[in-house]
């Protein structure tokens, strides 16, 4: 059974659905594949009043527990505050598009990477193979293209401007990779990306372009500036 109810954000009305192992969707009403997944469980959907969500003897405390914590998630987020914990997180899809949602989970609050440093850091997983950690000894796979860093966003600069753009500097390293010895397309990272189904937690929005371009968001660029603003204006304020 998938459970479903909503969340009222300053970004619009979010559709929360979870099944008893985690949280499979978080969508910002009107955004690009609004709650799609869901079209495979057609008959196995209870929506939940929000209003009584926490009185509802009939929903099994597992979801409880993880509406709950998804909605306090949102709570600490939208306040402009880095939440400490994230809650139980079902991943839906096929094994590639759930390995770039996972490296969306790695990237720090507050940053962004490109889609080709996505695409590095997947050839370097699949190179290494079973490999342990201690032999990934790589910086991050850059081949100097200037799309392979991680930017930090707390930095001047407005993303509102015209050329709309995070400038590629004040960088940090995403976690040890090797240098792969092969490509993989960053346009199939874009396409894992924009179909990521739980928006803001598996963070999405950190996901940019080339030269810091401000590339597609399946729930609009304004949102994506919105949400890239919070955090750095969260970072700015510490």
């Amino acid at each position: 059974m998938i459970y479903v109810t909503d969340y009222d954000s300053p970004l619009g009305e979010i559709y929360i659905a979870t099944d008893e192992e985690g949280l499979i969707g978080l969508w910002i009403e009107g955004q690009e594949h609004f709650a799609k997944l869901l079209d495979d469980f057609e008959d196995e959907i209870l929506r939940v009043d929000s209003s009584t969500l926490f009185k509802d003897n009939s929903i099994p405390g597992t979801v409880n527990d993880i509406l709950r914590m998804t909605k306090e998630w949102l709570d600490v987020y939208f306040t402009g505050s880095e939440p400490d914990f994230t809650p139980p997180i079902h991943m839906i899809g096929t094994d590639f598009r759930k390995s770039v949602w996972k490296i969306l989970l790695e990237i720090p609050y507050g940053k962004t990477i490109t889609y080709g440093e996505i695409a590095r850091i997947l050839v370097s997983d699949s190179d290494a193979g079973a490999a342990d950690d201690g032999n990934r000894n790589g910086d991050g796979g850059g081949n100097g293209d200037g799309d392979d860093k991680v930017t930090d966003v707390s930095r001047s600069g407005d993303p509102k401007d015209n050329s709309s753009r995070y400038p590629q500097n004040n960088t940090i390293k995403m976690p040890k990779r090797n240098k792969p010895g092969k490509r993989m397309s960053a346009q199939a990272v874009g396409g894992a990306v924009g179909h990521n189904p739980i928006s803001i937690i598996i963070p999405c929005h950190r996901v940019i372009g080339a030269n810091g371009n401000l590339t597609g968001y399946a729930g609009g660029i304004d949102k994506k500036i919105w949400l890239l603003e919070l955090e750095r204006t969260a970072l700015a304020s510490r």
